[in-house]
């Protein structure tokens, strides 16, 4: 491929952008994020590319992957391993079928846009409006005012695009992977819509969280009312205090206490009735801290706590009292609990 003529069809149908985007390891996402570096003036390119393959992942049957895993494997394996062309895979394809069929479905496609219509996926994804990106590193969060007067507080570890001019657009349209709260200004010409990879989320105005991280959505409403849209045209209408999480296309809709969500904004982490293991994911995904476990049966425990949102290692010690757990230092960024 010719690196100066980067399009998002070419990034589709290349298989170590396509692992990147469904099932990375560390080396394809430090790979991709040098690239983002190098090549900033793709970034929107690069953005749309990756929310295409991850809608594309949905429209994908059982049959499909066993029809096409062992062809598809035969052919990553006589492929060239040098990252140099973005077009050829780095990696030697896991023993776990299941967990990378979506790649073997993408990387069959002949021609993307000839998808897009078929799959109607409606997302105007080859809109060419400069797209501003805001982003915040890990333990820190960020407060932005849109051109509509709508207000967004973004937690740690997350980045958000949009488009710089809504002038004349249908819709107003963001892009989200990480967690923020939602202040949507009403609007009745413009409806919001917030792009993730499992979804999005559609509201005229409204107050409300969203978290995507990993292979996890978690779409929290506090006021008014929202349609979350799966790729597979499921549509969730909810409703106030209401909850759904996506967990690898499993899909759970309950009423919670939305304090335990929205904590964050007030530099706080509430936790009630939470599971240790949810709660190391929150420490790792909000401050890239890796947290190790011995004893697995330890992430079943349930714990009630109310700690400050920028102080992860007291999170760690009062885990430690309550259950007499041990805590051992590696790094500055990384634990094991024992």
């Amino acid at each position: 491929m010719n690196k100066n003529k980067i399009t998002i069809e070419s990034l589709v149908a290349s298989d170590a952008f396509q692992k990147y985007c469904l099932a990375p390891d560390p080396a394809d996402i430090q790979y991709w994020e040098n690239w983002l570096t190098n090549n900033k003036q793709d970034q929107a390119i690069f953005y749309q590319a990756k929310e295409l393959v991850n809608t594309l992942s949905f429209q994908i049957t059982d049959d499909e992957i066993k029809n096409e895993y062992h062809s598809l494997q035969s052919k990553l394996n006589h492929q060239s391993t040098s990252y140099e062309t973005i077009t050829e895979s780095t990696n030697t394809l896991p023993s776990n079928v299941k967990k990378l069929h979506h790649r073997f479905f993408i990387a069959r496609l002949a021609g993307v846009f000839l998808i897009l219509a078929i799959a109607g996926l409606g997302w105007q994804m080859w809109n060419t409006t400069p797209l501003q990106i805001v982003s915040t590193n890990f333990g820190k969060t960020k407060t932005i005012q849109l051109q509509d007067g709508s207000e967004i507080m973004l937690n740690a570890n997350t980045s958000l695009r949009f488009a710089e001019d809504w002038q004349n657009k249908v819709s107003r349209e963001v892009w989200l992977e990480g967690e923020a709260f939602f202040n949507v200004a009403p609007s009745k010409q413009q409806n919001f819509i917030v792009h993730t990879e499992k979804g999005k989320v559609e509201v005229l105005g409204t107050e409300f969280n969203v978290m995507q991280r990993k292979d996890d959505l978690e779409v929290t409403l506090v006021k008014g009312k929202v349609q979350l849209k799966l790729p597979n045209q499921t549509k969730i209408n909810m409703q106030p205090n209401d909850q759904v999480r996506i967990t690898n296309q499993t899909i759970d809709q309950t009423q919670i206490d939305v304090k335990t969500v929205t904590d964050w904004k007030d530099n706080k982490m509430i936790f009630k009735n939470a599971s240790i293991k949810s709660i190391i994911r929150r420490v790792e995904n909000n401050f890239g801290w890796k947290v190790e476990l011995k004893n697995q049966e330890v992430l079943k425990r349930k714990i009630n706590a109310s700690i400050p949102e920028n102080n992860p290692k007291l999170l760690l010690e009062a885990l430690s009292a309550i259950y007499d757990l041990k805590i051992k230092k590696i790094s500055e960024q990384h634990y094991v609990i024992e």
